[in-house]
């Protein structure tokens, strides 16, 4: 073997390292699309929504919370394109990082628009409908105070609602995570898109049909006094003009996005071996513990579980992100 020969076979190893990329960066790219769109919506209807409602939103925590996820990603994706440190980036699986790090940039960029819209919808002040959930979970068989006493009375069901309740975030960075970092750009398309949608869907709703949650209602909480939902009051009465992004409130009641959120997850994780089965178990308990931990009605469950179904029943009737779409950007990367 001669030199030419070794730079031949380097030369085509190179071209065949260039075209994985450019294949994973076009999937990636094209799976980031439609989550891509949504955010911009909702960024675009914070931005007037905030100029009608007149109220304003704290920049500084922004800017922190999407520092480091802007960095990182760009950093890798460079470094990685750099020829000296072409082994390293293959060995590191540095593209494959990059890539995960943006769609998590993505999903933060989405919780913040969030955030505010929820926050507007409660600002939006319509009638609140508690009355009548409550009547509608008295002809299901459902009292929410015979609910909250079978929890003070079972130290151990209050513990399992506790340590489940908040994996509702984890579970959303890690599914993103792995479909990002394994190349799965079908399901990280899917799993952001009706997350997506279904939040905003969520928020839509709270804003027309408004509730506090049992424990205002109860008279549990004081709404004059610190509680995870104390932003609730002062925006609904006009007292509250700007939007904390540091607090993290979650003013949603009605419908449940643990709900909605436990039923997407599970779905999404529904490939994935061992893992379905513990997701499965994680949000039955995360759903069951939300009634105590997260201050919602059994209508608000079944709403916010009802929401995803619907939003998965229409997506798989699309076709849009099933095996034919798979194979159809297949042959849009053959072709290129």
């Amino acid at each position: 073997m001669n030199i030419d020969d070794v730079c031949r076979g380097d030369s085509a190893y190179a071209r065949s390292t260039e075209t994985s990329h450019a294949e994973t960066n076009l999937g990636f790219a094209a799976a980031l699309c439609c989550p891509l769109f949504i955010l911009l919506f909702s960024v675009l209807s914070d931005s007037i929504a905030l100029r009608i409602q007149g109220l304003s939103v704290s920049i500084k925590p922004l800017v922190a919370q999407l520092l480091l996820p802007t960095i990182c990603p760009a950093a890798l994706a460079v470094l990685a394109r750099v020829p000296r440190y072409a082994d390293a980036a293959r060995k590191w699986h540095l593209i494959a990082v990059s890539n995960a790090c943006l769609s998590l940039l993505l999903v933060v960029s989405f919780a913040t628009a969030a955030l505010v819209m929820q926050d507007l919808a409660v600002a939006y002040d319509a009638p609140l409908i508690d009355t009548t959930l409550i009547h509608w979970d008295a002809l299901l068989g459902f009292n929410w105070l015979d609910t909250e006493r079978w929890f003070v009375a079972h130290p151990v069901a209050i513990v399992l609602a506790r340590m489940t309740y908040p994996l509702w975030t984890w579970q959303l960075a890690l599914l993103t995570l792995h479909f990002s970092f394994k190349k799965k750009h079908v399901e990280l398309a899917e799993f952001l898109t009706l997350f997506f949608l279904v939040t905003i869907e969520s928020i839509l709703i709270s804003a027309l049909y408004p509730a506090a949650n049992p424990y205002y209602h109860f008279g549990f909480a004081d709404h004059t006094t610190p509680t995870p939902w104390s932003d609730f009051y002062p925006l609904r009465e006009g007292s509250e003009h700007l939007i904390d992004l540091n607090k993290h409130q979650g003013l949603i009641s009605m419908p449940s996005m643990h709900a909605a959120g436990a039923v997407l997850y599970v779905y999404s994780a529904r490939n994935l071996g061992l893992v379905f089965y513990v997701s499965l178990i994680v949000n039955v308990l995360m759903v069951a513990g939300a009634v105590y931990c997260g201050a919602h009605y059994l209508c608000d469950i079944i709403a916010g579980l009802s929401l995803s179904i619907v939003a998965i029943i229409v997506s798989a009737a699309s076709h849009l992100f099933d095996t034919a779409s798979k194979r159809h950007t297949a042959e849009l990367l053959d072709d290129l």
